[in-house]
């Protein structure tokens, strides 16, 4: 998990907000250009201008950040990893079961009681077992799931065509982060 104690606390994270805003708008009095004309330069004035060290709450932000996604990432692939186990132990638990069911079958045995357990061999459940695949059924024995294929929306849009019951959305800035 991320170590909360290296994630600043709202009242830094304003702080050091409120440092660059300062220092943004004196840079701004002085070359009201220069953002767009040279950006590095536009960074390293900012964080020299800036009182304290305001970049290092930036950097302990964007690091939280990409801790954080390490750790979903870490996840995503240990719950597959434990997804496969669960299919794994569910199959022995029902081969266990079934070798014991056997057993008892052979043995006559319709209950067992022991100290642990009680097993007993019963009828099981009916189940429908279809005699056609699902295209081949009546419609009243399908089920149809309907989605929106946004893929045939999009591929409309970008062809330009009249009448697609869609829309383009405004892109959201992003926040891009790449470790060297």
């Amino acid at each position: 998990m991320t170590n909360d104690k290296n994630i600043p606390s709202p009242n830094q994270i304003q702080r050091a907000f409120t440092a660059l805003a300062a220092a943004r708008s004196r840079l701004l009095e002085l070359d009201p250009g220069m953002p767009q004309e040279d950006p590095k330069l536009w960074q390293d004035m900012l964080e020299g201008e800036a009182q304290g060290d305001p970049y290092a709450t930036l950097d302990k932000l964007i690091g939280g950040a990409l801790e954080t996604k390490a750790h979903v990432e870490g996840l995503r692939l240990y719950r597959q990893t434990l997804s496969e186990r669960l299919v794994r132990l569910e199959a022995r638990g029902d081969r266990l079961r079934g070798i014991a069911q056997r057993m008892l079958e052979q043995l006559d045995i319709e209950t067992l009681v022991r100290p642990a357990y009680t097993a007993r061999i019963s009828e099981g459940r009916v189940k429908v077992v279809p005699n056609k695949d699902a295209k081949d059924m009546p419609e009243r024995f399908q089920r149809v799931t309907i989605e929106v294929d946004k893929e045939a929306l999009a591929a409309a849009l970008k062809a330009g065509e009249d009448n697609v019951p869609a829309h383009w959305s405004n892109a959201e800035p992003v926040l891009n982060l790449r470790t060297r």
